[in-house]
């Protein structure tokens, strides 16, 4: 079954229960993949290192349908990766394993076109809505504390605060120079549980 639209995401966790040390995202329209292929392709970062055993990892994927004035299909495929690999070239080889497979993928996919996200308001925008579904910060307490364009990869980097002090980076990017993937993570990372997994008191 191939799904109107889908959602590819890596997060990389200390417990599969917190909040992310950081997330890969893109989303793609009409991908000519199984379910089972892009769950195949998104095991494969897990062997990134090279050792003889993967890292720690819980991978899911769905289809669904919704009909609210009009009707579609939805994939979302979640990978998320243990953060207690190797540090250095480890953490290099994981990252560019994630951008590796999302490209494989995304050549599969309709070709959207990057020129719908061309200046930096929107992709500060993109960031924000990224920060907000991963980390449940509300938009308004995001303030941006610093950004920078790359005008030549057409890529933005941000940095936010938010209400409590804690902060965030994000980069939103074409891949391929077609479609928008984003990368957030939370700088001076603390193991937090996600609302749904605190215990009474918590």
């Amino acid at each position: 079954m191939q799904a109107q639209e889908s959602r590819v995401t890596v997060q990389i966790v200390s417990h599969p229960t917190a909040y992310p040390e950081e997330v890969w995202e893109v989303n793609l329209e009409h991908i000519s993949m199984s379910t089972e292929e892009i769950l195949d392709e998104l095991s494969k970062i897990a062997w990134a290192e090279g050792g003889e055993y993967p890292a720690h990892f819980v991978l899911r994927g769905q289809h669904g349908h919704h009909s609210w004035g009009a009707s579609g299909s939805f994939g979302e495929f979640v990978l998320q990766l243990s953060s207690g690999m190797g540090g250095g070239l480890g953490v290099v080889a994981v990252q560019a394993a994630i951008k590796s497979t999302f490209e494989k993928i995304r050549k599969r996919a309709a070709r959207d076109s990057w020129e719908n996200l061309a200046t930096e308001e929107e992709a500060q925008n993109v960031a924000r809505m990224k920060i907000n579904s991963h980390y449940d910060v509300a938009l308004d307490d995001l303030t941006l504390v610093g950004s920078d364009v790359d005008a030549q990869a057409a890529k933005y980097a941000f940095n936010f605060r938010d209400a409590q002090g804690r902060s965030f980076g994000a980069e939103v990017m074409p891949l391929e120079g077609i479609v928008c993937c984003s990368r957030i993570w939370m700088r001076n990372y603390e193991m937090t549980p996600r609302p749904e997994f605190r215990s009474e008191g918590e």
